[in-house]
């Protein structure tokens, strides 16, 4: 596989997000990606409805572009509990929902690999696995029929629906996100910095890129809603 960050240079451009924040490599077209992140946990007491996910994914970075195929992690304060965090591994294809993945228990400082491939064709599948427990989970083969033009390690504020669809604020958390062991089957021909912004200006943001991957850190106030 090919590791962004490891190869020869290629360029590097900048973007702003409402919603995104990591890096997205551009090249393919791409078969596979994987990832490795570390969970943060989403800072206890913030609004329920404040969400922050970690994910690895293929496709979805343009208006052009609807189709995405991700796999990762959810969290955001217990409802039920202000003083607890819900931590949920999920899947999903757009234009369908998420699909929570309940075979696996995650928590707060575990560490996850995503992988993501096409069998065949318009046959894909997702694996999920839980490196801290050794659980795994992999989706029986699913359609997919997006272009693979790009692959994208991303720290997220989730889109939410309830009487329309909107995306929710950027939960606080801590500490940065490690995504590491990054890899693709296509060659990268450039990469592009996330930043999200959100309110009065940046609330999460990606270090630099290099061999070893790189971390995304919470940069908004404490309790911005």
């Amino acid at each position: 596989t090919t590791v962004p960050g490891a190869g020869p240079p290629v360029p590097i451009g900048t973007a702003q997000s409402s919603n995104w924040s990591g890096y997205s490599a551009a090249g393919g077209p791409y078969t596979v990606v994987k990832g490795t992140f570390t969970i943060p946990t989403a800072v206890a007491g913030t609004p329920s409805r404040d969400q922050v996910a970690e994910w690895v994914g293929v496709d979805g970075t343009t208006a052009s572009d609807p189709s995405l195929i991700q796999a990762g992690v959810d969290e955001h304060t217990d409802p039920a509990n202000p003083a607890g965090v819900v931590v949920e591994p999920w899947w999903e294809i757009l234009p369908a929902t998420a699909t929570p993945i309940t075979s696996v228990q995650v928590s707060a400082g575990d560490q996850v690999t995503v992988t993501i491939w096409q069998v065949s064709g318009t046959s894909w599948e997702i694996s999920l696995v839980d490196d801290t427990t050794g659980k795994a989970f992999t989706t029986p083969p699913e359609k997919y029929t997006g272009p693979g033009s790009t692959a994208e390690w991303i720290v997220e504020a989730t889109t939410v629906c309830r009487a329309r669809c909107r995306t929710a604020p950027l939960a606080p958390y801590s500490p940065p996100v490690t995504f590491s062991d990054l890899g693709t089957t296509g060659p990268v021909t450039s990469l592009q910095e996330i930043s999200m912004v959100q309110g009065p200006g940046d609330v999460s943001g990606p270090s630099a890129i290099g061999p070893n991957g790189f971390q995304v850190s919470y940069t908004g106030m404490q309790f911005f809603t």
